[in-house]
């Protein structure tokens, strides 16, 4: 047999002359058929050999065994970045299993029309060294071997084509970029797609990040990662549907997950076992539950654990203590909050914090001028993981507990009104309870767990003033297990029962909320603690008032009796804008106007917005009652000001309730049903009990309740109830009482006949506060486009600004 013999690299290589025999030859040469074993370009010795595929054509892009469900929007934005022209290196990162292949094939598909050189897809997975994209490019592109500079042959091939070339997992051979750099400067007119958990790090390239799929929201409340999820469910459950029960326990598993995608098609798959209630109680467990992927995937996709351990492996060792210390951490966290509980004796947390980010291991979003950084719940268990594993966990999760215990004592301060803050200032304070919320749930649990009574009395202490506005009422099973791990007469059993008596009452359980207050008062009493007792007689009072004013009275009294000399603003205020409410009910409107001035001077003195709102919306119905309408009117914007900012539930329904009251007396039926509507409606979402509130304004609507079955104002009810409680005090804030319109002529939405649909879907983004640039992202359109619609849309509708836009889509229902 003839033939004859060629080295390449440490191996030699007889090639027959036979044309069938060469072939059988070439393919089982790993040089040629790639892998780990392939050598550097550079390493034939001698000779070339015929090319096994012509430089004029390229493989086919693989084509995925099932469809893709939604990234619509992620693909129009590729391509739209793509069509720049300064763009030749576009990254698209995310973590694992997030869809950054499906994403990358997709857009190939969609562009290949657009690049006249094709599109060629190299996988990089099968490769272990950085050294081997360059040749496994070449030999994709069809090209000789030669002993010339891989990337110099590389760019000659392509400097005349317009390809479009996508390179899919990119982060373990990371070392390669700077080859690609030199490629693109040789190769001017093609176009690097790549994928990769991250960023190259090159000049000139722009990152796309990959985000998971979207969760049901008001606009899509569907979402595609419900749409992902039923569709692969389905392949193993064919009769699954979204009715109300299985729907919501849907929901609930994609919530659960992230909208991850790889992790959305295993836990589908495991329904053909498992009910969906078991499902989602099992995704505690997610890294041990997600297997079983399919057989012809890669190994790193089969189950949700691989698809970690790939990224966690190409971690630093110092990178690896920060991420599991990172795992302490619920909801999300501040780069302080991972300075003060990750730092060690030699790490360095904002670079590690920053690679990975970069690596996709821990995602950061913008809040104003500071970032939140969280990672995703499964990433978060892995990293708990690592850290038991580790033997920190009790360490970093005492340092957790120790950071958030001095961070909630401040924002207390600043809620309360003590350093003078502004609004804004204290806005930031309540914002930044409410994000970290959970974080104080876990700190909680850690202290329960160790049954550490001190850091549970003191995470009582300042959390219990905030009860009545700030804390979810769910979360009440989960503060009643403190009580189990304190001694049943100690303060820190006092304040969780204040803490418990605020929640039930907010709920609007008084029954409940008297009994925890009792218990409440019975233990400081017990201790002689003074401080305790006026909280606990205060929010007694707040739960018996109802029932027993006589004893509510009392308790008041004594609470303010402690308040007073020990300039407590927050209760004394509290404590006196209840007294006015029982002055009010006895027809003592003077009383009522003298004590509600005494609350609003003392939240002057320390800033207490929250409480100078509560007495301000009182006073407001003791001066609609005067007729003082101009009065009543700048006091509710004003506390409509101040519940919007604080995002304080009591003031927002209050507001809305007694704006409602106003524009009766302004003679404004149907735009008052709108707001008390909104009222009622707000507080049904937030599990709020308006009782207290609303009675300060319900005779005011009562007459126009009765008539509700009438056309005009059952239409306003119902707009009420559908309207968005948030963008109508938007509205008031921004243009003020709205004015009252005529009814439309009946079957006739003026709207229905002048908007066309999408100008309608405008105006819908536009009442959402969106601007233009925004609504031109959500639409996948252009600003200029969107510019010329919104002009469109207040010309037909005869508005003048965004703002009564805004107003008359909530008054017809198009928001």
């Amino acid at each position: 047999m003839g033939g004859f013999m060629v080295h390449l690299g440490s191996r030699g290589l007889f090639v027959p002359s036979d044309p069938q025999l060469r072939e059988g030859a070439l393919a089982a040469h790993p040089w040629f058929g790639g892998g780990a074993a392939s050598p550097q370009w550079g390493e034939t010795r001698w000779g070339t050999l015929p090319s096994p595929m012509s430089a004029s054509t390229s493989p086919a892009l693989p084509t995925p065994p099932t469809s893709l469900i939604g990234r619509e929007r992620e693909v129009a934005l590729v391509e739209q970045i793509l069509n720049w022209p300064a763009v030749s290196l576009l990254t698209l990162t995310g973590p694992g299993g997030v869809g950054k292949t499906r994403l990358a094939l997709e857009a190939a598909r969609v562009l290949a029309p657009r690049f006249p050189g094709g599109v060629l897809f190299v996988p990089l997975a099968p490769l272990e060294r950085a050294e081997q994209v360059m040749p496994a490019v070449a030999r994709a592109l069809g090209l000789q071997p030669s002993a010339r500079d891989v990337v110099e042959v590389v760019g000659e091939a392509l400097a005349e084509r317009q390809l479009l070339l996508v390179l899919d997992n990119f982060e373990h051979v990371q070392d390669a970029a700077p080859d690609l750099g030199r490629l693109l400067a040789l190769a001017q007119g093609s176009t690097l797609l790549v994928t990769s958990r991250e960023r190259l790090r090159l000049y000139g390239e722009h990152e796309f990040p990959v985000p998971p799929l979207g969760l049901p929201r008001p606009d899509d409340p569907v979402g595609d990662a419900v749409r992902l999820f039923l569709d692969r469910a389905r392949a193993a459950r064919p009769g699954l549907t979204l009715d109300e029960g299985e729907g919501q326990l849907i929901e609930d598993i994609c919530r659960g997950l992230d909208g991850l995608p790889l992790a959305l098609e295993l836990a589908a798959a495991r329904v053909r076992v498992l009910g969906l209630g078991a499902l989602r109680d099992r995704l505690r467990d997610r890294l041990s539950l997600l297997t079983g992927g399919a057989r012809d995937l890669p190994q790193r996709q089969q189950t949700l654990r691989a698809a970690i351990d790939w990224s966690f492996a190409l971690l630093d060792e110092a990178e690896r203590r920060l991420l599991a210390r990172l795992g302490v951490f619920v909801g999300g966290f501040t780069l302080e909050a991972a300075g003060a509980v990750c730092r060690g004796e030699e790490e360095d947390v904002l670079g590690g914090l920053a690679s990975l980010v970069d690596k996709s291991l821990v995602q950061g979003e913008a809040r104003g001028p500071d970032t939140r950084y969280r990672l995703l719940e499964t990433v978060r268990e892995y990293a708990l993981e690592q850290l038991r594993r580790g033997g920190e966990e009790e360490a970093v999760h005492a340092a957790h507990l120790k950071f958030f215990r001095e961070r909630l004592r401040a924002l207390r301060r600043h809620i309360e009104g003590h350093d003078q803050p502004d609004l804004l200032t204290t806005a930031g304070s309540v914002a930044e309870l409410e994000a970290e919320w959970p974080n104080l749930l876990a700190a909680l649990a850690h202290a329960q767990e160790t049954r550490d009574e001190a850091a549970l009395a003191d995470l009582a202490l300042h959390l219990a003033p905030l009860a009545s506005s700030h804390l979810d009422p769910t979360a009440a099973a989960r503060l009643r297990g403190a009580l189990s791990a304190v001694p049943a007469t100690s303060a820190a059993a006092g304040w969780w029962w204040y803490v418990l008596a605020f929640l039930a009452y907010r709920g609007g359980h008084l029954a409940q909320g008297q009994a925890c207050a009792a218990r409440c008062v019975e233990v400081f009493g017990a201790l002689g603690d003074e401080q305790g007792l006026a909280y606990g007689l205060q929010i007694r009072a707040y739960a018996t008032l109802p029932t027993d004013p006589a004893g509510a009275a009392a308790d008041l009294a004594r609470s303010l009796a402690w308040a007073r000399p020990h300039g407590d603003s927050l209760v004394g205020a509290m404590c006196l804008s209840m007294q006015a409410m029982l002055a009010l009910s006895g027809g003592k409107r003077d009383v009522a106007r003298g004590l509600l001035r005494e609350a609003i001077a003392l939240t002057e003195e320390v800033s207490n917005h929250i409480g100078r709102g509560w007495a301000e919306l009182i006073l407001a119905s003791v001066e609609l009652t005067d007729g003082n309408s101009q009065g009543a009117q700048a006091l509710l914007l004003n506390v409509v000001r101040v519940g919007a900012a604080l995002h304080t539930t009591d003031l927002q329904v209050g507001g809305l309730g007694g704006v409602a009251a106003l524009l009766v007396s302004l003679g404004r039926p149907a735009q008052a049903l709108r707001h008390w509507a909104a009222s009622g409606a707000l507080a049904a979402a937030r599990n709020y009990d308006p009782t207290l509130v609303q009675s300060l304004f319900a005779p005011w609507l009562a007459p126009l309740l009765s008539r509700g079955h009438e056309p005009e104002l059952a239409r306003a009810l119902q707009e009420g109830q559908a309207a968005d409680p948030e963008a109508l005090m938007a509205t008031l804030l921004a243009a003020g009482l709205p004015e009252e319109r005529p009814a439309p002529t009946p079957g006739r939405d003026p709207a229905a006949f002048t908007l066309t649909p999408r100008e309608r879907e405008v105006l819908s983004l536009l009442s959402q506060g969106l601007s233009n640039k925004q609504i031109a992202a959500r639409l996948g359109t252009g600003v200029y486009t969107v510019t010329d619609q919104v002009k469109a849309v207040l010309g037909k509708l005869g508005v003048n600004n965004r703002a009564a836009a805004t107003r008359y889509a909530l008054e017809h229902g198009l928001s």
